[in-house]
């Protein structure tokens, strides 16, 4: 999902002038602001890209929630959470300024993660029967993070032409994925 929506951003243009990129495992969280309220230089715009922000509090996003009240028009600015909780400050802040939220995680809950799975499959342009996307589910269980690579891996073997059936996807499977204890 990131790699598409930075190509998507940063289109015909150069990354190399466009886009700024922050690990904040690495990197100041004033860092990625300042850059992202700095003007561009030699383009139109700027792509700011400050990765970890999930693992903020409250206290350290005000910076950030302060900048999201007035961005820069020339910024497109990308936050990644990379796990732990968004503050709620932060949430609503970017709901504020009409941002853009893309979930790559799978739901929780069985019902939600089936529809997420049918969204990623169709997302491919594979076509799965319904006994093939039931064995994706039970196989993978919690472990729904490897679903991408076995759908590219099933993209590349059989192309997006015919309705694959559950046959042609187990052996491209692996080991099982994890079941939740309770």
């Amino acid at each position: 999902a990131m790699t598409k929506l930075l190509d998507e951003l940063v289109g015909d243009g150069d990354r190399g002038l466009l886009v700024d990129e922050f690990d904040l495992d690495n990197a100041r969280l004033g860092a990625a602001i300042d850059s992202a309220q700095t003007p561009p230089f030699l383009t139109d715009k700027r792509v700011v890209v400050a990765r970890g922000v999930g693992r903020f509090n409250a206290d350290d996003v005000a910076p950030l929630v302060a900048y999201l009240d007035d961005p820069l028009p020339s910024t497109d600015l990308v936050l990644v959470a990379g796990g732990g909780r968004v503050p709620k400050a932060l949430t609503d802040a970017l709901k504020k300024a009409k941002a853009t939220t893309i979930e790559t995680a799978p739901p929780s809950r069985a019902r939600e993660r089936s529809g997420w799975f049918d969204e990623q499959i169709r997302a491919t342009g594979l076509k799965l029967d319904g006994q093939a996307v039931q064995l994706l589910t039970t196989w993978l269980g919690e472990d729904a993070g490897r679903l991408q690579g076995i759908l590219e891996t099933l993209h590349a073997a059989y192309g997006d032409s015919r309705t694959l059936r559950s046959a042609d996807v187990s052996p491209f499977l692996g080991d099982a994925g994890g079941v939740p204890p309770w």
